[in-house]
């Protein structure tokens, strides 16, 4: 809350930039700034609140007040409106707000990814456990299918997801298409026993 509040204080302030002579370029790298910034502090937050760890209507709380933050981002920030009006201090050369990729893109996209992540999650949780109520299921060892979803969510919790570095992506595609074989699994465990 805290931090979309001063993410507001901050954009309304930029606003007078728009009487002034302030440099385009200038600007353009102050809103760079100001992204990594939120970047910066929005991984802090969120590191210290684990979102793999906690439960999934905390997780999507804390989703929503990052959807907000985003939003208000987009909404407030009104540099698409304030940069045509600066004047370049490079004649001849033209700035674009296509030049203003948010540092926080990729950290919104991630989000995004593990909201999907944890609510599928979920839903096969609760729909193996409904199977599981309704009919004994045997599977590989001594696991049953709803120990290897957890066994299986927890190797999720042990990559840091909120690493969007290349390095970062590559493990977190590695532990999804981990998780997903898993997954495939327990439902080919299930499926051929509810065929027998």
């Amino acid at each position: 809350k805290q931090l979309v509040t001063g993410m507001s204080d901050v954009f309304t302030h930029m606003k007078k930039v728009r009487h002034t002579s302030y440099p385009k370029e200038r600007f353009i790298n102050l809103i760079k700034a100001i992204s990594r910034d939120v970047n910066e502090q929005l991984i802090k937050i969120l590191s210290d609140k684990q979102p793999m760890h906690m439960s999934l209507p905390q997780f999507e709380k804390l989703y929503l007040d990052c959807g907000l933050l985003f939003r208000d981002w987009n909404d407030k920030s009104g540099f698409r409106n304030i940069l045509p009006e600066l004047k370049s201090s490079s004649s001849g050369v033209r700035t674009t707000t296509r030049r203003i990729q948010p540092k926080h893109k990729a950290l919104q996209d991630r989000l995004t990814l593990i909201h999907d992540f944890r609510v599928r999650h979920e839903d096969l949780k609760q729909r193996v456990g409904v199977v599981m109520k309704q009919r004994t299921v045997e599977f590989l060892g001594d696991e049953s299918p709803s120990e290897r979803l957890k066994n299986a969510y927890k190797e999720m919790k042990e990559i840091n997801v909120l690493d969007i570095s290349e390095e970062g992506q590559k493990s977190w595609d590695h532990a999804v298409e981990g998780y997903d074989n898993l997954v495939i699994e327990v439902e080919d465990s299930i499926i051929k026993e509810l065929c027998d």
